[in-house]
């Protein structure tokens, strides 16, 4: 069963991949992976701040309808 990916969790690992990288010890291929899973990682990332950007549109939304 797969592990439920968070936004925490998920920016933590991208601190640690980009750790990884900017060290410069790695070879082209250890490289490329720890490049590929950033890139994953970010896309999570982004998308996850878009959902919550969205939600809370639809909340300020309401709040000012009821409030007008």
């Amino acid at each position: 069963m797969a592990k439920k990916q968070n936004f925490e969790a998920s920016l933590t690992r991208l601190e640690e991949v980009v750790s990884h990288m900017e060290k410069g010890d790695l070879s082209l291929d250890d490289m490329l992976n720890y490049f590929q899973e950033g890139i994953g990682l970010v896309r999570f990332c982004e998308g996850k701040l878009k959902e919550t950007e969205q939600k809370i549109e639809v909340l300020l939304d309401d709040w000012k309808e009821e409030n007008e």
